[in-house]
């Protein structure tokens, strides 16, 4: 498969250039967006919020790698839709967590569905760093990278967000809350 020739962005990054970035990584950008949402519609509307973004704010790329550029919108286009799921609690998918918690195996989206429910009501930045842990599989160090913060930081919001976990897992009346 060969690649368009990417018009350069220049000083000031034209449509044409925005198109550009469409055309390429649009599909990638929304296949890493309905991973981490789960739902088609949900996907297309954050490709939007992406490339609407990406317009508005086209002036702050600095010549890295537009792959890259992308893929860091698209992970704070959809940790804000995430934000805002969780900005009530809902109750734990109980069959999904006992799926889990036996060991069973279960699909991605069931996987990152079942840490949202977890993790609704952490505060943002522990949220963050519990998603890009056990849904993105990525390390401490390339949390801190992408984060732009130091690995003890991030250990210690994990330490959060897997002490707001317990809390929510634990024994209630009604089973888990």
């Amino acid at each position: 498969m060969s690649r368009r020739r990417n018009p350069s962005p220049g000083a000031d990054p034209g449509l044409e250039w925005v198109r550009w970035l469409y055309v390429e990584y649009g599909y990638t950008v929304h296949q890493r967006c309905l991973r981490r949402l789960g739902s088609v519609p949900e996907a297309d509307d954050a490709l939007h919020d992406v490339f609407t973004r990406v317009l508005r704010h086209r002036a702050s790329f600095h010549g890295e790698r537009p792959l890259a550029w992308l893929i860091r919108i698209s992970d704070r286009v959809c940790y804000d839709r995430w934000r805002r799921r969780g900005a009530e609690e809902r109750p734990i998918d109980q069959s999904l967590y006992e799926r889990v918690a036996s060991g069973q195996d279960v699909d991605d989206v069931e996987r990152a569905i079942l840490i949202a429910q977890l993790a609704a009501g952490s505060s943002p930045p522990v949220r963050e760093v519990g998603v890009l842990y056990y849904v993105e599989d990525m390390t401490q160090e390339e949390i801190a990278s992408v984060l732009h913060c130091s690995r003890k930081s991030v250990r210690t919001r994990l330490a959060a967000f897997n002490r707001w976990v317990k809390k929510r897992i634990s024994p209630s009346p009604g089973g888990v809350s």
